[in-house]
């Protein structure tokens, strides 16, 4: 599961020149493509195919939309949350989805609390398209940009706080800390079962992993740095 993410990943930033071109000349036809495709490959059906038989776990075709949705609202983000804060019963929507969602979750992983909402629900909602990223799933996330970005200004005192300096500089440089974590997840798997699975043993793979992942995330930052460092001498 985690190599099918990673080769989604490579399918994604192979045709990322090509998006950040039109991205930055013309965002919306972009994003206006992006959905196009997205639209035609879940009503067609469409997929890449995967060897020996089958297609792949999360379909690029489906999946480049929340990938090209990041880079439009990298670029336009600010001005539209700007205008979105003026609208207060958009952002409750928002929130209330995201209520929602938490119960449909919770019903479809607890049958007895899963009697509780209409059958009619349940039945839209499960089971979870995650393969070709099912439209709520979309909702999902811009709800959940949305109602963030809102609570939570640039400017928040927290994100400054020494505990989540680590957390913020994995994000920073997500794309080493995730290869890293692929093979790091073939390491963990290894221990655990080379060794007594304990919980104990559980706690100490999953804690010197993402320790190592932390780790590699400041040395690519400090290597960046000095990198730029070195150029602005030469010049």
């Amino acid at each position: 599961m985690n190599l099918d993410a990673l080769q989604l990943f490579i399918a994604l930033m192979t045709f990322f020149p090509l998006i950040l071109w039109s991205m930055l000349r013309r965002p919306n036809w972009a994003l206006g493509g992006s959905i196009a495709l997205y639209s035609a490959a879940r009503y067609f059906g469409w997929d890449f195919s995967a060897f020996p038989s089958g297609s792949w776990y999360f379909n690029p075709y489906c999946w480049q939309l929340l990938f090209v949705l990041g880079a439009w609202f990298a670029l336009n983000g600010s001005r539209l949350v700007a205008s979105i804060r003026h609208l207060p019963l958009l952002v409750t929507a928002a929130a209330a989805y995201l209520l929602f969602a938490l119960a449909v979750t919770i019903a479809g992983q607890f049958v007895d609390l899963g009697r509780i909402l209409p059958a009619v629900l349940l039945e839209f909602f499960m089971p979870n398209d995650k393969d070709n990223l099912a439209v709520f799933r979309i909702v999902h996330f811009l709800a959940l940009a949305l109602v963030f970005t809102t609570l939570v200004r640039r400017d928040w005192a927290p994100l400054r706080w020494n505990v989540l300096q680590p957390v913020i500089k994995c994000g920073e440089e997500w794309l080493s800390a995730f290869c890293a974590g692929v093979f790091l997840s073939f390491a963990g798997h290894l221990v655990l079962i080379t060794t007594p699975n304990s919980l104990a043993m559980q706690l100490l793979v999953s804690f010197a992993g993402m320790s190592i992942m932390t780790a590699i995330a400041y040395y690519i930052s400090w290597s960046k740095r000095q990198d730029h460092r070195a150029s602005l001498a030469f010049n």
